[in-house]
């Protein structure tokens, strides 16, 4: 099962925030893996504690760009990485440590495109508090396989399996990128961004394992992706 996997982590204005994020990829129970943040224009010390932490693990690799907004640097990072299999990590989010080895371990059993696991969510003062108590010792929960024809009824159908959120995800390189189409998100969208990218993939076909073990926790702040979607939802606005 020695199968190598990109970590691709798009970053902006964090320094708060990336080391938790990163540290929680390294610590993780997998070994092959490549860690690449991709720095899109901050203004903050963000850039800094990528190079300091680069210096201390030779799985990080680093890159940085002008703003260009998080679907840029998403496709830079898939532009560059080298991993058979693709994990999107939010800069201010972080992995449960056995997160890369029980979704692989799936994916080579089943054969699945795609890998997807629960998640929550945790404000930023009580993510050192609760992270404990909310990732579980283990890795064990249910596992519920879906075909192809059974991933698009959920998705169209608007049943909420997080099908929306290219996040939480072990993703076969060859389900984004074929001899066929290469898929990449639009440049220029903030929000909802990857609920159209995976819509592509929906319609192209895939299977997926699903489990509910909560193994990615999304940081809640007042400038996170995942609370902005939120505050649109419920003021019943059009994120696009």
């Amino acid at each position: 099962m020695n199968k190598f996997i990109s970590i691709i982590i798009p970053m902006y204005n964090l320094e708060a925030y990336i080391s938790d994020c990163v540290r929680s990829v390294l610590e993780q129970t997998y070994p092959y893996f490549e860690v690449l943040l991709i720095d899109d224009g901050s203004e903050d010390h963000t850039w800094e504690q990528c190079i300091k932490m680069q210096e201390q693990d030779n799985r990080i690799r680093i890159f940085r760009q002008d703003r260009k907004g998080v679907s840029c640097a998403r496709n830079r990072g898939m532009d560059e990485a080298l991993g058979e299999y693709l994990v999107f990590l939010d800069g201010d989010d972080m992995l449960h440590p056995a997160f890369l080895e029980e979704t692989l371990k799936r994916a080579c059993q089943t054969g699945a495109e795609m890998v997807s696991c629960g998640f929550f969510k945790i404000s930023t003062e009580n993510v050192q508090k609760e992270i404990s108590s909310n990732f579980p010792d283990g890795f064990s929960g249910y596992w519920t396989s879906m075909s192809a024809e059974q991933v698009k009824d959920c998705f169209y159908g608007c049943i909420y399996l997080g099908l929306n959120m290219v996040t939480c995800k072990l993703i076969k390189r060859n389900l984004i990128e074929s001899n066929e189409k290469v898929y990449r998100f639009i440049p220029g969208i903030s929000l909802g961004e990857d609920t159209l990218f995976m819509y592509e993939l929906v319609r192209k076909g895939f299977c997926m394992e699903l489990t509910d073990v909560r193994a990615y926790l999304y940081r809640m702040h007042s400038e996170s992706a995942t609370h902005k979607w939120d505050n649109f939802i419920k003021e019943g606005k059009d994120p696009f």
